[in-house]
């Protein structure tokens, strides 16, 4: 009876290992197809991306360039003289491959992480990496193209969004439309009035923050809203300006087109840069000029610009956008309107990034915007 008994457990322990077997084999061997298929995506990225830096070395010329090979979910690191990829196990699967670097090009080490973006109704990884040569530095950036977070045909004729160390950027072609608030629609957040925009049939590709005020509903200088204009006082050195033709500009005080000719427009101070030329901001209060704040700057150099800071004080910043942003080299007329900053800064991409260098979301009086 003992026997027979343990002969029955063993059969049932064997039974029950077999059904076991049946349902896990099937999960193991898809786990390994996996592993083995990211293994090799990680392999192919990694010698990419080494061949791609070296190919970045040997070229003569300044250059920037997206990575277009980029949906996958690994990051990206580059430390002396090599790629890693970091896959599912991250530090305890690197995949490696090393480049050539030159002595007299500094390369800026840097990781890049993939984000989470919308196609359709799936959510994909991609890794949104970007390289730029200029002079004699090298360096990678994460760089999200609107294909990637709106849809579109990854063409370079559209609005673009990337992250440097310490500062955002858009860029958009100058024909893009844009709005700014009416009269009548000052007071909101950016969040707010983007969500408004939205629910009336807009749709946004990018907001800032626009002027000065002193109240939510009353803001410094010269505002423009669908030729709703509005203008309470001299405090602003120049504005930036949709004309009723399309056209943008940024006028100084003392210059702007007739009130009729304006269809859009926001107010700050001080113009940064002018026909690429660093301005002088000896004349500002040391606090507002020196002070490391949030800023938020709109710009124009053959196409229109969004810039934000996380911190930056107004000689920093104009470096900055003189040095990396602006392209002085092929042209002279870039120009840079520093707007409303600190708790105010604030910079939304469609598909619900945000960026608020302070940590949260003013009220503030008015705002710019990127149509799609």
């Amino acid at each position: 009876m003992f026997k027979r008994g343990s002969s029955d457990l063993v059969l049932w322990y064997a039974i029950n290992f077999f059904i076991l077997a049946l349902v896990l084999l099937p999960m193991l061997i898809k786990i390994i197809d996996i592993k083995d298929n990211m293994g090799f995506e990680q392999r192919y990225l990694v010698k990419d991306i080494a061949l791609l830096v070296n190919n970045i070395y040997a070229s003569p010329n300044d250059l920037f360039l997206v990575y277009t090979e980029n949906e996958f979910p690994f990051s990206v690191r580059f430390t002396e003289g090599k790629v890693e990829v970091l896959g599912m196990l991250g530090e305890l699967n690197p995949k490696e491959f090393y480049f050539i670097e030159d002595e007299n090009i500094e390369f800026v080490y840097r990781e890049i992480n993939p984000i989470e973006i919308d196609k359709g109704e799936e959510q994909v990884s991609i890794i949104p990496l970007g390289f730029k040569k200029k002079e004699s530095q090298i360096e990678p950036f994460s760089y999200v193209r609107t294909s990637d977070l709106l849809g579109g045909d990854g063409s370079s004729d559209e609005i673009a969004f990337r992250t440097e160390s310490g500062y955002y950027v858009v860029e958009a072609p100058m024909d893009t439309q844009m709005i700014a608030t009416k009269p009548e629609e000052f007071g909101k957040t950016t969040g707010e009035y983007v969500q408004f925009l939205t629910d009336n049939g807009k749709e946004v590709a990018a907001a800032i923050n626009g002027n000065y005020f002193n109240t939510p509903s009353d803001p410094n200088g010269v505002a423009a809203g669908d030729r709703e204009y509005y203008h309470e006082d001299d405090i602003f050195s120049a504005s930036f300006i949709v004309k009723t033709d399309g056209s943008k500009l940024i006028a100084e005080k003392g210059s702007l087109p007739d009130e009729n000719r304006i269809r859009h427009a926001v107010s700050g101070q001080p113009v940064l840069i002018k026909d690429c030329e660093v301005q002088d901001f000896s004349g500002y209060d040391p606090i507002f000029r020196d002070s490391q704040r949030p800023r938020t700057v709109v710009g124009l150099d053959e196409k229109i610009f969004f810039v934000v800071f996380e911190a930056a004080s107004l000689d920093e910043a104009a470096n900055t956008l003189v040095d990396e942003v602006c392209d002085c080299d092929t042209s002279s007329e870039c120009t840079m309107l520093n707007l409303d900053g600190g708790g105010s800064t604030s910079l939304i991409l469609e598909g619900g990034n945000k960026i608020f260098p302070s940590g949260s979301e003013r009220t503030v009086a008015n705002h710019l915007v990127l149509l799609k």
